[in-house]
């Protein structure tokens, strides 16, 4: 009977958050179920557009309930995670998502996440006649015409407007998520004041329907009474963090959200990182952590290098929650630029690379890790007039600090580009030289150096198989030297790489002599392509966004 009760009890969540940002009679919503409708009586793969919070999974699972398929499962990948096997290991393995959802939905958010190697084998499986899952997904990004999903041609589109476009079913949804907040604290209320409801109309929700639904969890606390009040400090504090004013949501991970900010004194733009603790540590814990994160985020401060994202201001907020202002850039992360145009040429990626070996230089001189060089943490950004400048974003010093209290056992990293030595926690100097010959082989061939689909399948083959020469992968001329540089920057024993950042660099210059990669040759190229690759703002965590 608990069991049943349990089930009863997440199917009703399930629906909730179904309802509440389909809830209005505003035109746009009106059209968007209109849409989900017509959607559900066909199976074709739908891919979801619109700003980040406006309420994607809900119609995707509105487009699964109402679809021959309702009563079968609905499950929901995240690909801003860890991805481990979506797909399971064989062409059908009951235990992986795939296998689970049989004939019913399958939900990848934030699909442009996804792997390569992931998005080929979901176009292999999209194309399959043997029944399957029905495949919806969400994206800020749209598929690349030529990607494997992009050239498919049989994705229906629907664009999920933001709360900003259809304001006038504000009242509906609010009142909606506040009854149910009130249910679940056992608190009967009359709903929002005629005041709140004119400052929640009049506020702009950057961060859509998200946004809102927290703001009125905050006011739920702090109205005693039976009418709900919003006031404007709570509307500000909720959008402000320290001296910066939050703009609108550019990013979210695992870890916490990027919003695009203002100084409000200064107006000058940043990226705000917002990290959460509080579900991650026990209360006794969060003193420790708050001391650590001081410390790594007063010495990343430090690092001058042009090459490293600067820091502009860091602290905690009174609900416990970590948060980061950095420089908001304008540009590419590497792993987009190569995901959309390709791998890169010799040249190009030996610029990059020795740009990155410049910002690690500085902070392994001064005792500090990355600890995650992948292409996602490398940004091409267009600074002043010059292109092609390389920032080096996300110094692990939050995930160091919340590693240090949270866990012992686990390693700090992403598994595909992880030194062996680094799965075992002992990362060192050497292990950032590691990452980084990962990242030049993905960026010079748009693979991994060794094929998986799970950390343990990475784990195994960072420590015991041979890494491929990158010439014996990529479809451009590899210069020898640079071959021969990226197997040393492999090798399984730290001893056995170059001794510094600082040595690679010098090597990456020596090989370039011959085919140099500048300024005249980065501005040819973003003159050429920068217009149709969009213009992508940093988030400083890898998350990004394409405008």
């Amino acid at each position: 009977e608990r069991e049943v009760a349990v089930a009863r009890a997440l199917s009703a969540d399930a629906r909730d958050r179904l309802r509440g940002p389909l809830l209005g009679a505003s035109r746009a919503v009106r059209a968007l179920r209109s849409q989900i409708g017509s959607l559900a009586r066909e199976l074709s793969p739908v891919l979801l557009c619109g700003p980040a919070g406006a309420g994607q999974e809900a119609v995707a699972r509105a487009i699964h309930f109402e679809s021959s398929r309702g009563d079968g499962p609905f499950l929901r990948v995240d690909c801003l995670g860890e991805v481990g096997a979506p797909f399971g290991k064989g062409d059908w393995d009951p235990s992986a998502p795939w296998g689970l959802a049989g004939l019913g939905t399958i939900f990848f958010d934030s699909i442009e996440a996804l792997s390569p190697a992931l998005e080929a084998e979901l176009a292999r499986r999209l194309q399959e006649p043997s029944p399957s899952p029905r495949v919806l997904a969400a994206s800020r990004l749209g598929f690349e015409r030529e990607s494997p999903l992009g050239r498919l041609g049989m994705w229906k589109t629907l664009e999920v407007p933001a709360l900003a476009e259809r304001i006038e079913d504000l009242s509906e949804i609010a009142n909606f998520f506040l009854q149910r907040a009130a249910r679940r604290e056992g608190r009967e209320i009359s709903g929002l004041s005629p005041t709140a409801l004119r400052q929640l109309q009049s506020a702009p929700w950057g961060g859509n329907v998200d946004e809102l639904q927290a703001v009125l969890d905050c006011a739920l606390r702090t109205s005693p009474g039976p009418s709900v009040e919003v006031g404007q400090a709570l509307l500000e504090s909720g959008r402000r963090v320290g001296p910066y004013q939050l703009v609108d949501r550019i990013g979210r991970g695992g870890m916490g959200e990027v919003w695009r900010a203002t100084h409000r004194l200064l107006l000058c733009p940043a990226a705000v990182k917002l990290i959460r603790t509080d579900h991650l540590l026990e209360p006794s814990q969060q003193r420790r952590v708050l001391e650590q994160f001081e410390l790594e985020a007063r010495a990343t401060a430090s690092l001058e290098s042009p090459h490293t994202v600067q820091l502009f201001d860091f602290g905690v907020t009174e609900a416990g929650t970590l948060y980061i202002a950095m420089e908001l850039l304008q540009g590419l992360d590497l792993a987009t630029l190569v995901r959309f145009r390709g791998p890169l040429p010799p040249a190009r990626a030996i610029h990059f690379g020795a740009q990155a070996c410049s910002s690690l230089g500085e902070a392994h001189s001064l005792g500090l890790l990355h600890r995650d060089v992948k292409p996602s943490n490398l940004f091409a950004a267009k600074i002043g007039t010059r292109y092609d400048v390389l920032k080096v974003l996300d110094f692990g010093l939050v995930l160091d600090a919340l590693h240090d209290e949270s866990s012992e056992t686990e390693p700090i990293g992403t598994p595909s580009f992880m030194a062996p030595e680094a799965a075992e926690l002992h990362s060192s100097p050497a292990s950032d030289l590691y990452s980084l010959g990962c990242t030049l082989f993905w960026i010079l061939t748009g693979e991994r150096v060794f094929p998986g689909v799970s950390s343990s399948d990475f784990f195994r083959a960072h420590y015991e198989e041979l890494p491929r020469r990158p010439s014996s992968v990529a479809r451009a001329v590899i210069p020898a030297t640079l071959d021969e540089l990226v197997l040393a920057l492999l090798e399984k024993r730290p001893e056995d790489r170059p001794a510094s950042a600082e040595e690679v660099r010098e090597s990456l210059l020596r090989i370039a002599e011959t085919d140099p990669w500048g300024e005249v040759e980065a501005s040819a190229w973003w003159r050429e392509h920068g217009a149709a690759s969009g213009v992508q703002q940093a988030c400083s965590d890898g998350t990004t966004r394409v405008r």
